[in-house]
C-alpha cells in the first residue's frame, strides 16, 4: 500500500487466493473501471459488486432467469390480453351484447389480474350485464340463480350499488307475476334499503328509480294511484342532477302514458310525447342503464302515436308507431334480445288491432298482426312471464274476433 492506496495487480492477486476465483476473471470484473491502484476505502464496495456478479452468473447458470423471463412473459401476454378485452367491453356495450359482455367479465375477475378496488367495481358490471342478458332474454329462472350467486359468492363485494342491484334483479323477477304480491314486496323492501345500509348519493337515485318503476308497475296492474306516486318520484328525481336522464325521462313518460289510459287527458299523452322525443342517443361513456333505456324510449314512443290512434284513427298514426317498433328492433334483435323483441311484436299487433277497431281495414292487414303474436308468444310463455302472456293473448283474441266480424 502506498498513500492510503493498494495496488491493483496485487490486490487482485490477494482477492484471487482469498475466493478461490482465477485471475482472469478478476480482471474482467475490474477491467471496465480501467483501474490501475484502488483507494482502500473502496474494496468493500467492489468486493460487493463482485459478490452480486458472481451471484448473477450462478443464477443465469441454474437457468432461474429464464424461468422469470418465461413467467414474465406470461404475465406480459395476461396483461395484454386483458387491455384488449378491456377495450372490447365498451364496444360490446354499447352494442348491446350484455351476454358476451358478461362472459368477458367474468374471465377477467376470475383471472385476479387488476387490484380489488377495480375488481369490485368489475362485479357490479358482471351481474348488472349478466342481468340485463338473462331479462331481455325472458329467463326468469336465470335472473334469480344470478341474484343467489351473488349473495352465496361473493358477499364480501356487497356494496351499495350492487345490493340495490340486486333488488332490481328480484323486481323483474316479480314483474312477471300477473298479481301484485311480489311486487309489493320489493317495494317493500327498496324503501327499507334506504335505512338499512349507507349509500351514496348515485345509489339512492338508483333506488328512488326503482321504487318510481315499482310504483308504476303496481299501477299498471289496476291500481292506479301508484301511479301519480310513480310520476311524482320520476318528477323529483329530473330535478336533481344526474346521470340517468334517458331512464328517468322514459319512466316518466311511460307512466304518463298509462295514466292517459286511465283518464283519456289528451294533456298527459302530450307531455308524454315530448318527454321521449327530447331524448338522444346515449353517448359511448354513458351508463348501461342508459344504453338499455334508449331503445324503451322508441317503443314507448311508438305507444304514444297507438294511443292518438284510439283518438283519431289516421293511417300516418298506424306507419309511425310501427316505425317507432322496427327501429328499437335495431337495439332489441331476437337474437339479442328475443323477450323484448317480442313485446315490439305484440305492440305492431296492438297498433294493427286499435286501428282495425276505429275503421274498416282488409284482412291481410289483421293477419299480418296475427303473425306478429305468433313470434311474440314463444318468447312471452305462460311458465316465464304470465302477466305479459296474457296480455299478449288479449291482443291475439282482440284481432280474431275482427277478422270473424269484418
Amino acid at each position: 500500500m502506498e498513500n492510503g492506496r493498494v495496488g491493483a495487480e496485487d490486490f487482485i492477486y490477494s482477492l484471487s487466493q482469498a475466493l478461490k476465483i482465477p485471475t482472469d476473471q478478476l480482471k474482467s470484473f475490474f477491467k471496465d473501471s480501467q483501474i490501475h491502484s484502488i483507494s482502500a476505502e473502496n474494496i468493500s464496495k467492489l468486493i460487493e459488486r463482485l459478490v452480486i456478479e458472481l451471484d448473477i452468473q450462478d443464477h443465469m447458470r441454474q437457468g432461474r432467469y429464464s424461468k422469470l423471463e418465461n413467467i414474465t412473459a406470461q404475465v406480459s401476454e395476461s396483461f395484454q390480453k386483458l387491455s384488449v378485452t378491456l377495450s372490447n367491453l365498451e364496444s360490446l356495450i354499447a352494442q348491446r351484447k350484455y351476454r358476451e359482455a358478461h362472459s368477458e367479465i367474468h374471465e377477467i375477475i376470475t383471472d385476479r389480474l387488476l387490484p380489488e378496488n377495480y375488481t369490485g367495481e368489475l362485479i357490479f358490471d358482471y351481474f348488472q350485464t349478466g342481468y340485463l342478458a338473462f331479462a331481455n332474454e325472458g329467463d326468469r329462472s336465470a335472473v334469480q340463480r344470478l341474484c343467489r350467486q351473488a349473495e352465496n359468492e361473493y358477499g364480501e363485494h356487497l356494496s351499495p350499488a350492487l345490493i340495490v342491484l340486486l333488488a332490481e334483479m328480484e323486481q323483474e323477477y316479480a314483474t312477471r307475476d300477473d298479481d301484485t304480491v311480489l311486487l309489493k314486496e320489493n317495494l317493500r323492501l327498496l324503501q327499507n334499503l334506504i335505512n338499512r345500509h349507507p349509500h351514496t348519493r348515485l345509489s339512492l337515485e338508483y333506488i328512488d328509480i326503482l321504487i318510481g318503476v315499482c310504483q308504476r308497475r303496481i299501477g299498471e296492474r289496476n291500481e292506479p294511484e301508484f301511479l301519480d306516486l310513480a310520476e311524482k318520484k320520476f318528477r323529483q328525481c329530473l330535478l336533481k342532477e344526474t346521470r340517468r336522464n334517458i331512464e328517468i325521462s322514459n319512466n316518466l313518460a311511460i307512466t304518463l302514458v298509462r295514466k292517459f289510459e286511465n283518464s283519456g287527458k289528451i294533456e298527459e299523452l302530450n307531455e308524454a310525447e315530448t318527454v321521449l322525443k327530447e331524448i338522444k342517443i346515449p353517448e359511448d361513456s354513458s351508463l348501461i342503464s342508459e344504453f338499455q333505456s334508449y331503445p324503451k324510449s322508441l317503443n314507448n314512443l311508438g305507444n304514444v302515436f297507438k294511443q292518438r290512434i284510439k283518438i283519431e284513427p289516421r293511417a300516418d298514426f298506424v306507419s309511425e308507431a310501427i316505425r317507432l317498433y322496427s327501429e328499437a328492433e335495431k337495439y332489441w334483435t331476437e337474437e339479442n334480445a328475443p323477450y323484448e323483441w317480442a313485446m315490439l311484436q305484440k305492440n305492431k299487433a296492438d297498433t294493427r288491432l286499435a286501428f282495425g277497431q276505429a275503421v274498416f281495414v282488409g284482412e291481410e292487414f289483421l293477419k299480418k298482426g296475427l303473425e306478429g303474436i305468433k313470434d311474440a308468444l314463444r318468447y312471452r310463455t305462460l311458465e316465464d312471464a304470465p302477466y305479459q302472456y296474457k296480455k299478449t293473448v288479449s291482443v291475439k283474441e282482440g284481432i280474431k274476433a275482427l277478422i270473424a266480424k269484418n
